[in-house]
């Protein structure tokens, strides 16, 4: 027979040590159920509901192999040489993460349980569900010479794979090379938070987009041998993921049996890059690419010449 009771439950945020600036969250009132003399409760184990034994006087979360089976749990070897004592004597152990740990209204992530031991019972809440998370890694810009520069980024999302970060004002950035420096926090089992070696990329700042095409059209005529379509400058190209157009009179070849297009992409900064010539039957499009994520194409069934810049976008791996 169960008895059912309430203990308050405040989690300590911030540093695993005591400081001035550590706070003590009140999450509200967990629901106990005494089954016999074990204070049990409901969580959620990555959306699963389980119960679980609550022992603070533990030093750690536990569970069976049998429970960590049913919940789809992956094992991991713990530290070398770490076993458990009980009545039954010693026990080599292993070790397991869950991803979403959920208690109350809070989901903890990467939540580190123990597992071994007799595979009867319901698993044991220890008192490692109250450690600290890590805090979020630190995170600096400086410019080639590694003095910092005035606009920081600011975390916008992090998982264990990848770190979103957003610079808040970029006009202070003049063009050219930057390093981002990122120093993670792990925490490892039975050891806590510790600073991981730093990892650093190498950033380029270019300058604003400002791109014009030249460009010559030429057809081979069926009885009329090669005409020229069309030689000028598309509209230039001030922004990133703008596409401009240039429509051709093609008129004067009536029978086209193929296209031929050369151009030269002129550069803000003073260079420069050619492509082609390039050539296609005439029922084909023509698409050359160009530096700087510049496209330019031809479209024969509509008779216009077409530039695109992509889009600005920041690749990395995880």
């Amino acid at each position: 027979m169960g008895l059912g009771l309430g203990i308050g439950l405040g989690l300590l945020l911030g540093t695993q040590a005591w400081a001035e600036d550590c706070q003590l969250k009140d999450y509200g009132t967990l629901p106990v159920e005494m089954i016999g003399n074990q204070a049990t409760t409901m969580v959620k184990i990555n959306g699963k509901d389980t119960r679980f034994i609550i022992d603070t006087g533990a030093s750690f979360n536990t569970m069976s192999s049998a429970n960590a089976s049913v919940l789809g749990l992956p094992l991991q070897p713990a530290p070398f040489g770490y076993r458990i004592t009980g009545v039954g004597g010693e026990a080599t152990v292993q070790q397991t993460h869950v991803k979403e740990f959920g208690i109350l209204d809070t989901t903890l992530k990467n939540v580190a349980f123990i597992v071994g031991g007799t595979d009867t019972g319901d698993g044991l809440l220890g008192a490692n569900l109250l450690d600290a998370q890590c805090a979020n890694p630190q995170v600096s810009l400086t410019d080639a010479q590694g003095k910092p520069v005035d606009v920081q980024p600011v975390i916008t999302g992090i998982t264990p794979q990848r770190i979103a970060l957003k610079l808040a004002n970029t006009t202070g950035l003049q063009p050219g090379g930057y390093v981002l420096h990122v120093v993670p926090q792990r925490k490892a089992f039975l050891v806590g938070c510790t600073k991981q070696p730093e990892a650093v990329a190498a950033l380029q700042v270019a300058p604003p987009l400002h791109v014009v095409i030249d460009y010559t059209l030429s057809a081979t005529c069926r009885g009329q041998g090669q005409l020229t379509l069309g030689h000028g400058s598309l509209p230039a190209i001030a922004k990133q993921g703008v596409t401009v157009s240039q429509p051709i009179d093609a008129a004067t070849c009536a029978n086209p049996e193929s296209y031929t297009i050369s151009a030269t992409a002129h550069f803000g900064d003073g260079d420069q890059a050619t492509v082609g010539p390039v050539t296609q039957p005439a029922d084909a499009g023509i698409t050359a690419g160009l530096p700087g994520g510049l496209t330019l194409s031809w479209n024969p069934a509509i008779h216009s010449l077409f530039a695109r810049a992509e889009a600005n976008q920041c690749r990395g791996s995880g």
